[in-house]
Protein backbone atom coordinates (compact mmCIF):
# COMPACT_ATOMS: atom_id res chain seq x y z
CA UNK A 1 0.00 0.00 0.00
CA UNK A 2 1.17 3.49 -0.75
CA UNK A 3 -0.30 5.98 1.75
CA UNK A 4 1.60 9.21 1.17
CA UNK A 5 0.92 12.04 1.59
CA UNK A 6 -1.20 11.85 4.74
CA UNK A 7 -3.26 14.92 3.90
CA UNK A 8 -5.10 13.15 1.09
CA UNK A 9 -8.54 11.58 1.81
CA UNK A 10 -8.72 9.88 -1.60
CA UNK A 11 -8.27 6.21 -2.46
CA UNK A 12 -4.81 4.74 -2.07
CA UNK A 13 -2.72 2.78 -4.54
CA UNK A 14 -2.12 -0.93 -3.97
CA UNK A 15 0.56 -1.77 -6.53
CA UNK A 16 2.69 -3.53 -3.90
CA UNK A 17 -0.17 -5.86 -3.01
CA UNK A 18 -1.46 -6.43 -6.54
CA UNK A 19 1.91 -6.92 -8.24
CA UNK A 20 4.61 -7.13 -5.58
CA UNK A 21 3.21 -9.95 -3.45
CA UNK A 22 2.62 -12.47 -6.29
CA UNK A 23 6.07 -11.69 -7.70
CA UNK A 24 7.69 -12.16 -4.28
CA UNK A 25 5.91 -15.45 -3.61
CA UNK A 26 6.93 -16.74 -7.03
CA UNK A 27 10.57 -15.84 -6.30
CA UNK A 28 10.41 -17.69 -2.97
CA UNK A 29 8.94 -20.74 -4.69
CA UNK A 30 11.73 -20.73 -7.27
CA UNK A 31 14.35 -20.47 -4.50
CA UNK A 32 12.66 -23.35 -2.65
CA UNK A 33 12.72 -25.57 -5.75
CA UNK A 34 16.47 -25.06 -6.03
CA UNK A 35 16.89 -26.10 -2.37
CA UNK A 36 14.45 -28.97 -2.74
CA UNK A 37 12.28 -27.57 0.06
CA UNK A 38 8.87 -26.01 0.52
CA UNK A 39 8.89 -22.22 0.45
CA UNK A 40 8.80 -20.43 3.81
CA UNK A 41 5.31 -19.60 5.02
CA UNK A 42 4.36 -15.98 5.59
CA UNK A 43 1.91 -14.20 7.87
CA UNK A 44 0.12 -11.63 5.69
CA UNK A 45 -1.23 -8.77 7.82
CA UNK A 46 -4.30 -7.32 6.10
CA UNK A 47 -5.79 -3.93 6.90
CA UNK A 48 -9.29 -3.62 8.35
CA UNK A 49 -10.16 -0.46 10.27
CA UNK A 50 -12.13 2.79 10.17
CA UNK A 51 -9.72 4.49 7.74
CA UNK A 52 -10.51 1.79 5.19
CA UNK A 53 -14.21 2.25 5.89
CA UNK A 54 -14.03 6.01 5.35
CA UNK A 55 -12.05 5.72 2.12
CA UNK A 56 -13.69 2.62 0.60
CA UNK A 57 -16.94 2.19 2.53
CA UNK A 58 -15.79 -1.13 3.98
CA UNK A 59 -13.32 -1.77 6.82
CA UNK A 60 -12.22 -5.02 5.17
CA UNK A 61 -11.96 -3.67 1.61
CA UNK A 62 -8.27 -4.74 1.32
CA UNK A 63 -9.28 -8.34 1.96
CA UNK A 64 -12.36 -8.36 -0.27
CA UNK A 65 -10.60 -6.55 -3.17
CA UNK A 66 -7.77 -9.09 -3.26
CA UNK A 67 -9.68 -12.02 -1.81
CA UNK A 68 -8.69 -14.49 -4.51
CA UNK A 69 -5.01 -13.87 -3.80
CA UNK A 70 -5.40 -14.11 -0.02
CA UNK A 71 -7.36 -17.37 -0.36
CA UNK A 72 -4.69 -18.85 -2.61
CA UNK A 73 -1.93 -17.89 -0.20
CA UNK A 74 -3.86 -19.29 2.75
CA UNK A 75 -4.47 -22.55 0.88
CA UNK A 76 -0.69 -22.78 0.32
CA UNK A 77 -0.11 -22.67 4.09
CA UNK A 78 0.29 -18.95 4.77
CA UNK A 79 -1.49 -17.20 7.63
CA UNK A 80 -3.90 -14.29 7.19
CA UNK A 81 -3.63 -11.86 10.10
CA UNK A 82 -5.38 -8.62 11.03
CA UNK A 83 -3.52 -5.31 10.70
CA UNK A 84 -5.52 -2.37 12.10
CA UNK A 85 -4.30 1.22 11.94
CA UNK A 86 -5.63 3.98 14.18
CA UNK A 87 -5.62 6.52 11.35
CA UNK A 88 -8.38 9.09 11.91
CA UNK A 89 -9.33 11.94 9.59
CA UNK A 90 -9.15 15.44 11.08
CA UNK A 91 -11.58 17.90 9.53
CA UNK A 92 -9.88 20.76 11.39
CA UNK A 93 -6.36 19.94 10.14
CA UNK A 94 -7.42 18.27 6.89
CA UNK A 95 -5.18 15.23 7.36
CA UNK A 96 -4.94 11.68 8.68
CA UNK A 97 -3.44 11.36 12.14
CA UNK A 98 -2.78 8.60 14.67
CA UNK A 99 -5.54 8.62 17.28
CA UNK A 100 -4.17 7.61 20.69
CA UNK A 101 -6.38 9.58 23.09
CA UNK A 102 -10.06 9.06 22.23
CA UNK A 103 -10.75 5.71 23.93
CA UNK A 104 -14.29 5.37 22.54
CA UNK A 105 -13.14 5.93 18.95
CA UNK A 106 -10.18 3.54 19.37
CA UNK A 107 -12.45 0.81 20.69
CA UNK A 108 -14.93 1.36 17.87
CA UNK A 109 -12.14 1.24 15.29
CA UNK A 110 -10.75 -2.05 16.60
CA UNK A 111 -14.05 -3.80 17.17
CA UNK A 112 -15.47 -2.76 13.80
CA UNK A 113 -12.26 -3.64 11.98
CA UNK A 114 -11.99 -7.09 13.54
CA UNK A 115 -15.66 -8.01 13.12
CA UNK A 116 -15.63 -6.97 9.48
CA UNK A 117 -12.49 -8.85 8.44
CA UNK A 118 -13.61 -11.98 10.29
CA UNK A 119 -16.92 -11.79 8.42
CA UNK A 120 -15.07 -11.37 5.12
CA UNK A 121 -12.71 -14.27 5.87
CA UNK A 122 -15.50 -16.51 7.13
CA UNK A 123 -13.61 -17.29 10.35
CA UNK A 124 -12.10 -15.64 13.40
CA UNK A 125 -8.54 -14.49 12.79
CA UNK A 126 -6.06 -15.53 15.48
CA UNK A 127 -3.13 -13.21 14.75
CA UNK A 128 -2.70 -9.42 14.85
CA UNK A 129 -0.08 -6.79 14.18
CA UNK A 130 -0.98 -3.21 15.05
CA UNK A 131 -0.28 -0.32 12.70
CA UNK A 132 2.83 1.66 13.62
CA UNK A 133 3.59 -1.13 16.16
CA UNK A 134 1.41 0.88 18.54
CA UNK A 135 -0.23 -0.55 21.62
CA UNK A 136 -1.52 0.67 24.96
CA UNK A 137 -3.16 -1.09 27.89
CA UNK A 138 -6.48 -0.22 26.24
CA UNK A 139 -5.70 -1.66 22.80
CA UNK A 140 -3.99 -4.79 24.16
CA UNK A 141 -7.01 -5.42 26.38
CA UNK A 142 -9.40 -5.02 23.45
CA UNK A 143 -7.61 -7.45 21.13
CA UNK A 144 -7.46 -9.92 24.04
CA UNK A 145 -11.23 -9.62 24.51
CA UNK A 146 -11.72 -10.13 20.77
CA UNK A 147 -9.98 -13.49 21.02
CA UNK A 148 -6.68 -12.70 19.30
CA UNK A 149 -4.23 -15.43 20.33
CA UNK A 150 -0.95 -14.02 18.97
CA UNK A 151 0.09 -10.38 18.61
CA UNK A 152 3.22 -9.43 16.62
CA UNK A 153 3.43 -5.71 17.42
CA UNK A 154 6.20 -5.42 20.03
CA UNK A 155 9.59 -4.00 19.01
CA UNK A 156 11.73 -4.46 22.15
CA UNK A 157 13.50 -1.35 23.38
CA UNK A 158 11.90 1.01 20.88
CA UNK A 159 10.13 4.15 22.02
CA UNK A 160 9.04 6.94 19.72
CA UNK A 161 7.07 10.13 20.21
CA UNK A 162 4.52 11.08 17.57
CA UNK A 163 5.82 13.31 14.81
CA UNK A 164 4.15 15.36 12.12
CA UNK A 165 5.35 14.96 8.55
CA UNK A 166 4.15 14.12 5.02
CA UNK A 167 0.97 16.07 5.69
CA UNK A 168 0.00 14.47 9.03
CA UNK A 169 -0.08 16.42 12.27
CA UNK A 170 0.95 13.34 14.31
CA UNK A 171 1.76 9.67 13.82
CA UNK A 172 4.31 7.05 14.83
CA UNK A 173 3.65 6.98 18.60
CA UNK A 174 4.81 3.76 20.30
CA UNK A 175 6.45 2.56 23.52
CA UNK A 176 8.14 -0.83 23.95
CA UNK A 177 11.00 0.61 25.98
CA UNK A 178 10.90 -2.05 28.72
CA UNK A 179 9.89 -5.04 26.59
CA UNK A 180 12.21 -8.04 26.39
CA UNK A 181 13.01 -10.32 23.47
CA UNK A 182 11.09 -13.41 24.60
CA UNK A 183 7.36 -14.07 23.94
CA UNK A 184 5.12 -13.31 26.91
CA UNK A 185 1.52 -12.95 28.03
CA UNK A 186 1.11 -9.23 28.82
CA UNK A 187 0.23 -8.02 32.28
CA UNK A 188 -3.16 -6.33 32.58
CA UNK A 189 -1.28 -3.57 34.40
CA UNK A 190 1.32 -2.96 31.66
CA UNK A 191 1.09 -4.34 28.12
CA UNK A 192 4.87 -4.04 27.67
CA UNK A 193 5.84 -6.84 30.09
CA UNK A 194 4.70 -10.08 31.73
CA UNK A 195 2.81 -10.00 35.05
CA UNK A 196 4.65 -9.60 38.35
CA UNK A 197 3.70 -9.45 42.03
CA UNK A 198 0.41 -11.27 41.55
CA UNK A 199 -0.80 -9.20 38.57
CA UNK A 200 -3.30 -10.82 36.21
CA UNK A 201 -2.16 -11.85 32.72
CA UNK A 202 -3.96 -11.49 29.41
CA UNK A 203 -4.53 -14.58 27.28
CA UNK A 204 -2.99 -13.12 24.12
CA UNK A 205 0.64 -14.09 23.47
CA UNK A 206 2.94 -11.21 22.50
CA UNK A 207 5.73 -12.38 20.15
CA UNK A 208 8.25 -9.53 19.83
CA UNK A 209 9.98 -8.55 16.62
CA UNK A 210 13.66 -9.47 16.47
CA UNK A 211 15.84 -6.46 17.35
CA UNK A 212 19.40 -5.61 18.32
CA UNK A 213 20.97 -2.54 19.86
CA UNK A 214 23.65 -0.96 17.71
CA UNK A 215 25.58 2.28 18.17
CA UNK A 216 26.97 1.99 14.64
CA UNK A 217 23.55 1.77 13.05
CA UNK A 218 22.37 4.43 15.49
CA UNK A 219 24.87 6.89 14.03
CA UNK A 220 23.77 6.01 10.52
CA UNK A 221 20.10 6.38 11.44
CA UNK A 222 20.79 9.71 13.14
CA UNK A 223 22.56 11.07 10.05
CA UNK A 224 19.69 9.92 7.86
CA UNK A 225 17.22 11.55 10.26
CA UNK A 226 19.13 14.85 10.27
CA UNK A 227 19.18 14.91 6.47
CA UNK A 228 15.41 14.32 6.34
CA UNK A 229 14.76 16.92 9.05
CA UNK A 230 16.79 19.51 7.17
CA UNK A 231 15.03 18.66 3.93
CA UNK A 232 11.63 19.17 5.59
CA UNK A 233 12.76 22.19 7.57
CA UNK A 234 11.75 20.39 10.77
CA UNK A 235 14.60 21.25 13.13
CA UNK A 236 12.57 20.02 16.09
CA UNK A 237 12.78 16.48 14.75
CA UNK A 238 16.49 16.40 15.53
CA UNK A 239 15.76 17.02 19.21
CA UNK A 240 13.39 14.05 19.28
CA UNK A 241 15.94 11.54 18.01
CA UNK A 242 16.94 8.66 20.25
CA UNK A 243 20.34 8.26 21.88
CA UNK A 244 22.41 6.57 19.16
CA UNK A 245 24.11 4.37 21.77
CA UNK A 246 20.80 2.71 22.49
CA UNK A 247 19.49 2.64 18.93
CA UNK A 248 17.18 -0.32 18.31
CA UNK A 249 18.14 -1.96 15.02
CA UNK A 250 15.11 -3.69 13.45
CA UNK A 251 15.40 -3.52 9.66
CA UNK A 252 12.55 -5.01 7.60
CA UNK A 253 13.06 -7.98 5.30
CA UNK A 254 13.24 -5.55 2.39
CA UNK A 255 16.20 -3.62 3.86
CA UNK A 256 19.61 -3.71 2.19
CA UNK A 257 21.47 -6.91 3.17
CA UNK A 258 24.25 -4.82 4.73
CA UNK A 259 21.66 -3.56 7.21
CA UNK A 260 19.77 -6.83 7.58
CA UNK A 261 22.57 -9.34 8.09
CA UNK A 262 23.92 -7.88 11.37
CA UNK A 263 20.46 -8.44 12.86
CA UNK A 264 20.44 -12.01 11.58
CA UNK A 265 23.87 -12.68 13.10
CA UNK A 266 22.68 -11.27 16.43
CA UNK A 267 19.65 -13.60 16.34
CA UNK A 268 21.81 -16.62 15.45
CA UNK A 269 24.05 -16.00 18.46
CA UNK A 270 21.02 -15.60 20.74
CA UNK A 271 19.38 -18.76 19.38
CA UNK A 272 22.51 -20.84 19.91
CA UNK A 273 22.87 -19.82 23.57
CA UNK A 274 19.20 -19.67 24.62
CA UNK A 275 17.44 -22.86 25.63
CA UNK A 276 13.94 -21.68 24.67
CA UNK A 277 12.51 -21.88 21.12
CA UNK A 278 14.00 -19.13 18.96
CA UNK A 279 11.77 -17.25 16.52
CA UNK A 280 13.18 -14.76 14.05
CA UNK A 281 10.40 -12.21 13.58
CA UNK A 282 10.68 -9.65 10.81
CA UNK A 283 8.26 -7.76 8.58
CA UNK A 284 7.90 -5.61 5.49
CA UNK A 285 5.33 -3.46 3.68
CA UNK A 286 3.99 -4.63 0.34
CA UNK A 287 4.80 -1.31 -1.37
CA UNK A 288 8.49 -2.03 -0.68
CA UNK A 289 8.19 -4.85 -3.23
CA UNK A 290 7.12 -2.42 -5.96
CA UNK A 291 9.45 -1.65 -8.90
CA UNK A 292 11.56 1.49 -8.72
CA UNK A 293 11.94 1.54 -4.93
CA UNK A 294 15.73 1.96 -5.06
CA UNK A 295 18.26 -0.05 -3.06
CA UNK A 296 17.30 0.91 0.53
CA UNK A 297 14.09 -1.18 0.56
CA UNK A 298 13.43 -3.44 -2.41
CA UNK A 299 12.12 -6.70 -3.83
CA UNK A 300 15.68 -7.90 -4.51
CA UNK A 301 16.70 -7.25 -0.92
CA UNK A 302 13.69 -9.22 0.34
CA UNK A 303 14.51 -12.35 -1.67
CA UNK A 304 18.20 -12.17 -0.72
CA UNK A 305 17.41 -11.71 2.97
CA UNK A 306 14.76 -14.45 2.99
CA UNK A 307 17.35 -16.88 1.64
CA UNK A 308 19.80 -15.76 4.34
CA UNK A 309 17.18 -16.38 7.06
CA UNK A 310 16.63 -19.93 5.81
CA UNK A 311 20.35 -20.55 5.71
CA UNK A 312 20.80 -19.23 9.25
CA UNK A 313 17.92 -21.36 10.51
CA UNK A 314 19.41 -24.45 8.89
CA UNK A 315 15.94 -25.79 8.10
CA UNK A 316 12.66 -24.77 6.43
CA UNK A 317 10.76 -22.24 8.51
CA UNK A 318 7.19 -21.03 8.53
CA UNK A 319 5.09 -18.15 9.69
CA UNK A 320 3.31 -20.33 12.25
CA UNK A 321 6.48 -20.98 14.27
CA UNK A 322 5.15 -18.78 17.06
CA UNK A 323 2.49 -21.40 17.77
CA UNK A 324 5.21 -23.38 19.63
CA UNK A 325 4.50 -21.02 22.54
CA UNK A 326 0.71 -21.37 22.53
CA UNK A 327 -0.64 -23.07 25.61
Amino acid sequence: MNAEPYDCPDRLTWVGVEEGIPRFVQALEEQAQVRGEARPRITWCVRSDLQMERVYGDCAWPFRRFEAMWRELEAAGDDIAWHPHLWRWSEDHNCWYQETEDADWIERCLRAGYATICEACGRKLRTCRMGWEYHSDLTMGIIDELGIEVDLSATPGRRRHAVGDRGSMRHGELDWSITGAEPYHPSRADYRRPPRDGEAALSVLEVPRTTARSAIWGVGRALWGVANALRRGDLGAMARMSDVRGYVHAPPLTAHPRAFRPLLRHWSRHASTNGSPAAFVTCFHADELSPGRGSAYSFGNATTNADAVLEAAGRPVGSAAYREWLA
